[in-house]
């Protein structure tokens, strides 16, 4: 038995946005069928140690595409200006029954087209679907994958992006551009790009809120990408739906957690997770003024599955080496 050694490169032009959204909202639906399987994320933090890195283990199953294994993904502050990735990330990927490993695989490019995917498929189920205005937060890997997923779902019209830096926010609008089919915009406080905004996307490594209720319009849907707090405690507690991919895992790390903690936000105010209405089994949005907040803070079964799409492409052409 071979095992496959995937690179970025190769994983990069095998993959295209359309059939990840596709492969994602699947997984959302086996979610919804109760057709998966995903254990709490366990984290390895360095903060202690005065090192600024996080590590997360997540081992997932998808049973209707038989898809098993796990990602080690981590968040490295320091890493830009080493000339490194905030995100990297390693996946194996095993056959179910017998443990396998098929292929083991760069995972930090599964990692944000695979964000980007899902906060594409939470917009198509709970955004108004004449939405023509986009903003995103955050002009890093994961607000660009976001772009272009909703790029391919939504006739937009203009996008605007900020970002802490002006240069990476004008860097993303020129780098999009040529491939949207939208203006894109790059703005110079987070307000322009939200106030009348139809979907909002923020995918930061920001610990604040960025986002303030009182820009967002009445319909809007907003979407959090981030391991931590990106939107303020009004948007959340006066949002109309609260959507979550895992109750278990927003509890630790993402949009909820600080909220969870202080006992503001409950299982209860919880109105579905993503694929319950993926799965038919809820309603998404039911009236064109709801204002949604979504927090797809990110869950192993989708890793797998799109490293599975990959591997499957990529299996008869690329390198192997002999495991056992």
């Amino acid at each position: 038995m071979k095992t496959a050694l995937l690179s970025r490169t190769e994983i990069e032009k095998a993959l295209t946005m359309d059939e990840v959204i596709r492969a994602v909202e699947e997984v959302y639906r086996a979610h919804g069928n109760n057709l998966a399987i995903i254990p709490p994320k366990i984290t390895l933090d360095l903060s202690p140690m005065e090192i600024e890195a996080w590590t997360i283990a997540m081992p997932a199953y998808v049973h209707p595409s038989r898809a098993s294994g796990i990602k080690w993904v981590g968040g490295y502050l320091n890493n830009p200006k080493k000339g490194l990735d905030f995100v990297l990330a390693m996946i194996i990927l095993q056959e179910p029954e017998t443990g396998v490993p098929l292929a083991v695989m760069e995972g930090a490019y599964i990692t944000n087209i695979r964000t980007g995917a899902a906060a594409g498929v939470c917009a198509k189920h709970f955004a108004h679907p004449d939405s023509h205005v986009l903003a995103v937060i955050g002009a890093a890997k994961q607000g660009k994958a976001s772009l272009r997923a909703m790029s391919s779902l939504f006739h937009l019209k203009e996008a605007r992006i900020y970002d802490i830096s002006p240069e990476a926010s004008a860097r993303c609008a020129q780098e999009i551009e040529s491939g949207a089919g939208v203006e894109l915009v790059s703005v110079s406080q987070p307000r322009d790009a939200v106030r009348g905004a139809d979907i909002v996307v923020t995918a930061t490594t920001g610990d604040e809120a960025i986002v303030l209720n009182e820009w967002l319009k009445p319909g809007a849907v907003c979407v959090s990408l981030g391991s931590c707090q990106e939107f303020d405690s009004e948007s959340v507690m006066k949002a109309d739906k609260v959507i979550v991919d895992n109750w278990e895992q927003c509890t630790r790390r993402g949009e909820l957690a600080r909220l969870v903690s202080t006992g503001e936000f409950t299982r209860e105010m919880v109105y579905a997770e993503i694929g319950e209405v993926v799965a038919g089994s809820k309603p998404g949005r039911t009236s064109p003024t709801e204002k949604i907040v979504v927090v797809p803070i990110g869950i192993g079964t989708l890793d797998i599955a799109v490293a599975q799409l990959a591997y499957q492409k990529l299996k008869d052409r690329c390198r192997h080496f002999e495991f056992f």
